[in-house]
């Protein structure tokens, strides 16, 4: 539109055209494959909608500027308000992102949760726990606690090893968890 400089409006107007078709192409650099193609073809039909607005407005400019001027102005107000919900599907797929990622993780901590490592730290606690354990020196406890499950689990890795080098197979490596871990298990055990 060169009537900008002489109408507010159409300033206004031109400067939220322009505004809509950045947006989309800083969209179309983050889409990839048919999503980018539906982006590439929205942005061609808003230039062309956009082409035939200004030939239109400078039709009724000619003989009607208070309308011209009133169309502009409602025009720059619904595309204002179309970048803006624009804007807003952008945080909705962010979020959906984020809802994506979430699961993502909950899937490892159950995987790691179930791994041959977690069991065997499980049972060697389980086994070397004391049954008598009042909740006294609780981290102490969790410190011989970790060196006796250290030693179990080391007797079990040895003989996994020799079982996997008969069979040609791996055998997992079973390290123990830390005193932290081994902590919160008896903390959490005397709650029970």
């Amino acid at each position: 539109m060169q009537t900008g400089e002489a109408y507010p409006p159409f300033f206004a107007l031109e400067r939220q055209a322009e505004d809509l078709l950045r947006q989309a192409d800083d969209r179309l650099r983050n889409l990839r494959g048919a999503d980018a193609d539906i982006m590439r073809g929205f942005r061609q039909q808003a230039e062309q909608l956009l082409s035939r607005l200004s030939t239109s407005l400078h039709r009724v400019l000619q003989h009607d500027p208070a309308s011209a001027i009133e169309i502009a102005t409602y025009v720059a107000a619904l595309v204002q308000t179309t970048l803006g919900i624009g804007t807003m599907h952008t945080a909705t797929i962010n979020t959906a992102h984020a809802v994506i990622n979430e699961g993502r993780a909950a899937t490892a901590r159950t995987g790691r949760a179930n791994s041959e490592r977690a069991r065997a730290n499980r049972d060697a606690f389980e086994k070397h726990c004391l049954i008598n354990f009042d909740g006294k020196n609780a981290w102490k406890e969790a410190g011989n606690l970790q060196k006796r499950m250290k030693k179990e689990l080391a007797e079990l890795q040895k003989r996994l090893e020799k079982e996997a080098k008969e069979l040609g197979t791996r055998a997992p490596k079973l390290t123990c968890y830390g005193q932290r871990t081994i902590y919160d298990w008896l903390v959490e055990k005397l709650k029970h």
